[in-house]
């Protein structure tokens, strides 16, 4: 007779992986293709991604069911729920793309146009890196 194999739940193996992560968090604005999510998200950095992430750096990270690009709005040292915060999956070139001057900027310039910062980034940052 064949053994059972046990079965694995897909929170087990989440759980496996955030053991790999730093105790530092960042605030992201996430393109998620809708407006109405405008908010910031927190996340878990990876320790390989440790010294490549600061403020302005663009990141591939899980939200809902697909994999979205970010834009790192604030660094982190504590976080009131570090279990439930998802892990960032990639970083998306080399250097930040903006200074938190201009995160400034374009956070003033979606609330006086009623629109989402991530779009306004979007539109100024030049297609070659975005």
């Amino acid at each position: 007779m064949q053994s059972v194999k046990p079965l694995r739940l897909k929170r087990e193996s989440y759980r496996s992986k955030s053991a790999t992560a730093t105790n530092i968090f960042v605030k992201v604005w996430v393109d998620s293709g809708l407006s109405h999510l405008d908010g910031t998200y927190s996340y878990r950095i990876p320790n390989q991604f440790k010294e490549i992430i600061s403020i302005g750096s663009r990141i591939k990270v899980p939200f809902n069911s697909r994999s979205c690009e970010a834009l790192v709005i604030e660094l982190l040292e504590t976080h009131e729920s570090i279990e439930h915060l998802k892990i960032i999956e990639s970083v998306l070139g080399d250097s930040p793309v903006t200074t938190p001057a201009m995160l400034n900027f374009y956070l003033l310039m979606a609330q006086y146009w009623a629109s989402d910062p991530y779009s306004l980034i979007k539109s100024g940052i030049p297609s070659r890196v975005a």
